[in-house]
């Protein structure tokens, strides 16, 4: 949106521009998501593979494993700090 663009526009029309501009960067990170989410399938020795809700959480999704802000709880950050560190130990 230029700033003429802007300046001309009603408020009406300024909302549908960020909800458009919203959608559109949600559907980019659905994307990304999307990617690697495959990557994280062909490289994972997990007999229980997360689903891609589990595995990256968006806005708009149906099932949450992070809390009511967006952020992974103590505990989440934890087990990740632990499985991140355990093939690195001895290198």
């Amino acid at each position: 949106m230029t700033i003429e663009q802007f300046w001309n526009s009603s408020w009406k029309e300024f909302n549908i521009y960020v909800m458009a501009h919203e959608r559109e960067q949600l559907t980019n990170w659905q994307r990304t998501r999307s990617l690697a989410y495959m990557m994280y399938l062909s490289n994972t020795g997990d007999k229980a593979k997360k689903s891609i809700e589990q595995f990256w959480h968006l806005p708009g999704d149906a099932t949450s494993e992070a809390n009511s802000e967006g952020y992974a709880s103590e505990e989440q950050i934890l087990a990740t700090i632990k499985n991140m560190t355990n093939g690195t130990r001895g290198a």
